[in-house]
């Protein structure tokens, strides 16, 4: 999610659009960082959607053999090549690192919308699972969903119940529902807090994660919202967490805004240091 993301559903409303599910997508193809220049430097990865789409990811392999694999659900705006810094350190903790684009960012082909975006979750967890399945031990699955990326990836898991297995799944400044999503961001602008209720009225929810959030088969979960958080206010994170199963745990960080987290060196030392405890490293 952007702070663009007000400005965008006020215009929406105001040209009386009907849907405003666009503004929930800031997709593009710069290349923010090149493959070839980084170190390690990531596998280039090509997989289909459900309908055939290829989708653009890259794959960053830890030295030796990894504690676990890492799959990396991106918020709403650019693309992979600007994300995967967020968990530049796996494979220095010890995980490989899966980062994939949604269609209509970066090198994946199409136009996303909050369907589409969890249509290409499914594949990349159901990509990452076979691929883990055809080594000769399979590695720890660990999920995070950033922003946007947590509602894709909660719904993706609950559509894929007891064919994925994961480990653990890590939730970062997300929400469960569209329409509270919207509704708080034009509630924090004066210009647009009386837009709320149609905020709420013209989004369409259907791909947001189930109500019952208690059987998608995860081994633990863990929700980290910033205390600070104007993008998707903390309340809505702590909403998610309510709703989900035992053994879970919620990290408010002092101070900390819309997916910050893990540029602060003490939450990202302690962020691996519950990586470790899940997967048994």
């Amino acid at each position: 999610m952007t702070s663009k993301l007000c400005l965008a559903f006020f215009t929406t409303v105001s040209f009386g659009l009907a849907g405003c599910q666009s503004v929930f997508f800031y997709p593009n193809d710069f290349e923010y960082a090149a493959a070839d220049k980084l170190r390690p430097a990531p596998e280039s990865i090509t997989f289909a959607a459900e309908d055939g789409t290829p989708l653009h990811g890259w794959y960053f392999h830890a030295p030796g053999r990894p504690k676990g694999r890492i799959v990396q659900f991106h918020g709403n705006a650019q693309n992979l090549t600007a994300h995967f810094r967020f968990l530049r350190h796996a494979a220095r903790a010890g995980y490989d690192h899966f980062v994939f684009d949604y269609r209509g960012y970066g090198k994946s082909p199409g136009v996303p919308t909050p369907a589409r975006a969890v249509a290409d979750g499914r594949a990349a967890l159901r990509w990452l699972a076979a691929r883990n399945s055809a080594g000769a031990k399979p590695l720890p699955l660990i999920v995070l969903g950033q922003s946007l990326g947590g509602a894709v990836a909660l719904r993706a898991l609950a559509d894929l119940q007891g064919e994925v297995s994961v480990r653990l799944l890590v939730l970062d400044s997300t929400f469960a529902s569209y329409r509270s999503a919207a509704r708080g961001v034009v509630a924090q602008s004066w210009l647009t807090w009386w837009l709320q209720p149609v905020a709420w009225s013209i989004v369409d929810n259907s791909a947001a994660p189930p109500r019952d959030l208690s059987k998608i088969g995860v081994g633990r979960t863990l929700v980290v919202h910033g205390e600070l958080d104007r993008t998707i206010p903390a309340r809505l994170g702590r909403a998610v967490f309510e709703r989900l199963p035992e053994p879970k745990e919620f990290w408010l960080v002092p101070g900390g805004t819309h997916t910050d987290f893990l540029w602060r060196v003490d939450y990202e030392a302690k962020f691996y240091a519950a990586l470790d405890q899940a997967t048994g490293a």
